[in-house]
Parts: structure tokens; C-alpha cells; sequence
């Protein structure tokens, strides 16, 4: 029989109310390895306050560039996902797929 606490109703109920950034870092925690939600939480802390997030702006997103072996549809991938995720503005957002660029040859 499986034993509930409330640290194990925690540690399930939590991450589905998180960013999808918070998301993926949850998947990479290895299986077990979180007894309790004091050790959920002491890891999340450790793990987020060790990586800033900085600010996007469009000076920054102008910088991304492609590596030398990075395919080309890799690239242009991590660039939108850059752009959305620095963009908070929903009728910006709505407005991209809505009229996609245009790449005339």
C-alpha cells in the first residue's frame, strides 16, 4: 500500500501550476530523489536562483546567433522560443499567427 503525506500530495500538486521553463526542470530531477517537499523546495531554490533570468529585449534577441554545426530549422526554433518567451504581450503574440511573415523569393 502506498503511503500519502502531505509532502507527497505537495510535491505532485505543484508542478502542474508552474511555468513550462519550471516544468522542464522538473523532468531532468532524477526518480527518488526527492523525499520530502522541503527537499523539492530547497532544490527549486538552488536551481532557479543560481540561473538569472535576464530580461529580453530586442538588442539581446538580435544577438542569438546560429553555432557553427547548428542545423539551420534548430536555429530559427531556439530564435522563436526566444521571442516568445521574452514576449508577454498576447495581441502581439495573437497577431504573429495570425499574419506570419511573408519570405518571397
Amino acid at each position: 500500500m502506498v503511503r500519502v503525506t502531505p509532502d507527497t500530495i505537495m510535491c505532485k500538486a505543484f508542478p502542474p501550476i508552474l511555468r513550462q521553463e519550471v516544468r522542464n526542470w522538473v523532468t531532468t530531477l532524477l526518480p527518488k530523489s526527492i523525499r520530502t517537499f522541503d527537499d523539492f523546495s530547497k532544490q527549486f531554490v538552488t536551481y532557479f536562483t543560481s540561473s538569472k533570468w535576464a530580461k529580453k529585449t530586442t538588442i539581446r534577441l538580435m544577438q542569438l546567433t546560429q553555432d557553427e554545426d547548428e542545423l539551420l530549422k534548430d536555429f530559427i526554433a531556439q530564435f522563436n522560443r526566444a521571442i516568445m518567451s521574452g514576449t508577454q504581450s498576447r495581441p502581439f503574440k495573437m497577431s504573429l499567427s495570425k499574419n506570419p511573415a511573408r519570405y518571397d523569393a
